[in-house]
């Protein structure tokens, strides 16, 4: 899944503003390019993948009942274990694998948060807003076709035959150590001079220069 939000002129068409200090944020949400999408599917779990491909708006995903998002995986691969969760962040650029319990048959969906009020819906219809609409990401339509023979969450994502994967504390695979093969010849300091939404200046310059000497 595939999440964006847009600004679309009278006739559809995506419309790009020059973003401000915070980025560009839009006011309709699209999921893989269709607003307010649906999708049939199989009483059990369903498996999410999903990405946060919009400029620079967060999302926080829920159910619209309730219900519990599992985590699975996310930008560093699987999670030793899956993680339940009520709500979701998902930062741009950002990518996550969630599980949905679907085994009651129920329809539910996934939102982002309160929508626009009647008055900011009148309001952008005159200047450019950056309320979404409409906050709902996916509705789940369960067909009662083809359950998963599994009744629990399931607590072992790999198989065994796999190698084990060492975790650290934070559940992030700990970072290699880098050693130098020659020691530093040399150090450099900048200073930069700017305010929020201003390019600012780097020692004083408005571009640094190709090649910085120290």
């Amino acid at each position: 899944m595939i999440i964006q939000d847009k600004r679309l002129d009278n006739f559809g068409t995506p419309e790009y503003s020059e973003p401000g200090s915070g980025g560009f944020v839009g006011d309709t949400l699209l999921v893989n390019g269709v607003q307010s999408p649906y999708v049939e599917v199989s009483r059990g779990w369903v498996r999410l993948r999903l990405l946060n491909a919009s400029n620079s708006r967060r999302y926080q995903l829920q159910m619209s009942d309730g219900r519990l998002l599992h985590v699975i995986s996310g930008d560093q691969g699987f999670l030793p274990a899956p993680v339940s969760l009520k709500q979701l962040s998902l930062a741009p650029g950002e990518r996550r694998e969630i599980l949905v319990d679907m085994t009651n048959g129920d329809e539910v969906s996934i939102t982002c948060g309160e929508a626009a009020s009647i008055v900011d819906r009148i309001r952008g219809f005159f200047e450019p807003s950056s309320i979404l609409v409409s906050t709902l990401v996916l509705t789940l339509r369960p067909t009662g076709l083809l359950p998963l023979v599994t009744d629990s969450l399931p607590v072992r994502l790999l198989r065994p035959s796999c190698s084990p994967v060492r975790r650290s504390a934070a559940g992030i695979s700990p970072l290699a150590t880098i050693r130098a093969s020659t020691p530093a010849v040399g150090s450099a300091a900048y200073r930069y001079h700017g305010a929020a939404g201003d390019l600012g200046a780097l020692d004083g310059a408005r571009r640094p220069p190709a090649v910085v000497p120290y």
